[in-house]
């Protein structure tokens, strides 16, 4: 029985000398992520200049941590909070609005890019051997092109069509690798 008393009193020691919150606010980061806190922090090693302790003596951490743990149920989302003089307070309208805007702007961007991933033929393409048919395929008529000039008429549609051709496998290559690296984001 002593034993398991003294079990209890182990596990139960953690809970009250981590009393202490910590509350973050880097404005460096992304809008809707600048915000992020810790529970159960030593105060005596918060080194992290965004970030302030809410210590217990303050009076403040039963209030600082019901407002964080609402906003992980419903609202305010935590991409809702801030962090002025120290403690954890719900952003305006207006900031929530900055930052409901922001996500949607990157959220729309991030489905161009997956869009034109998925979309394009030349990127779409699933093998290597795909990419290879369809560069023989633009060979094979700029062949067909050159074997058809008969004059100098003939000889600048036919260059006229050879550079719409590698213009268009250009700029297809182009956006295909910035869809490709920035939809993996």
């Amino acid at each position: 029985m002593k034993v398991l008393g003294f079990l209890l009193v182990l596990l139960l020691v953690p809970l009250v000398a981590s009393a202490e919150l910590a509350v973050c606010f880097n404005a460096s980061r992304p809008l809707g992520s600048q915000f992020s806190h810790n529970p159960s922090v030593d105060p005596t090693k918060v080194t992290d200049p965004n970030c302030s302790v809410v210590t217990k003596a303050s009076g403040q951490t039963a209030s600082q941590l019901a407002l964080i743990n609402s906003t992980i149920r419903g609202a305010p989302a935590p991409k809702y909070l801030k962090v002025v003089s120290g403690l954890a307070v719900a952003m305006t309208t207006g900031e929530q609005d900055a930052v409901d805007a922001d996500l949607a702007a990157k959220a729309s961007a991030q489905q161009l890019f997956q869009d034109e991933a998925t979309t394009q033929d030349f990127c779409s393409s699933a093998t290597l051997a795909a990419v290879n048919t369809y560069l023989n395929n633009i060979n094979a008529s700029i062949t067909t092109d050159i074997a058809a000039i008969t004059n100098i008429a003939t000889a600048q549609t036919a260059m006229t069509t050879m550079k719409t051709q590698f213009g268009l496998v250009i700029q297809k290559m182009a956006r295909c690798l910035i869809a490709l690296k920035k939809g993996a984001r």
